[in-house]
């Protein structure tokens, strides 16, 4: 049997339902894809920047389904609003924050560029390369007299 922590709240779900048409414009056929995916039991994830109407678009799907399909939706949002792990390149974990606890997580991540040819080798490779063409306008002018003597 469940215990109930002291700190937990009971709500009726009943009373967070969305009566009256949420606005929102479709883009494309997002409505008939998520409708399909529904009545597939397929579930979709959502994914986005900041702003983009995530949110606006599954509050409206939630109606939606509610008031055309005539089911009783709960609308239910899962966010995360920040990072709570940072892991380098081969997946190990370079620091977390546990469970249950709140904090930051700061790292200084030193990227690994790799550089061109002219950023490691600066002058040199401007030097190098008004040699190299003119040892090509070299070559062509030998090819070019090689052409005329015969």
């Amino acid at each position: 049997m469940a215990t109930k922590s002291s700190n937990s709240k009971n709500y009726k779900i009943e009373d967070y339902s969305i009566d009256k048409e949420p606005f929102y414009v479709p883009v494309s056929d997002e409505i008939q894809v998520f409708e399909s995916a529904y009545n597939q039991k397929v579930p979709i994830l959502l994914k986005g920047p900041t702003g983009t109407g995530k949110t606006r678009f599954v509050e409206y799907m939630s109606w939606y389904i509610s008031s055309n399909m005539k089911k009783s939706v709960p609308l239910i949002r899962s966010a995360n609003s920040g990072i709570s792990a940072v892991t380098n390149e081969n997946g190990k974990l370079i620091k977390k924050i546990n469970l249950n606890k709140e904090g930051f997580v700061e790292v200084k991540l030193l990227l690994k560029k790799n550089q061109t040819f002219f950023e490691t080798n600066k002058n040199y490779s401007i030097v190098f390369l008004i040699f190299f063409v003119f040892f090509l306008f070299y070559l062509i002018d030998i090819f070019y007299h090689l052409k005329v003597r015969v």
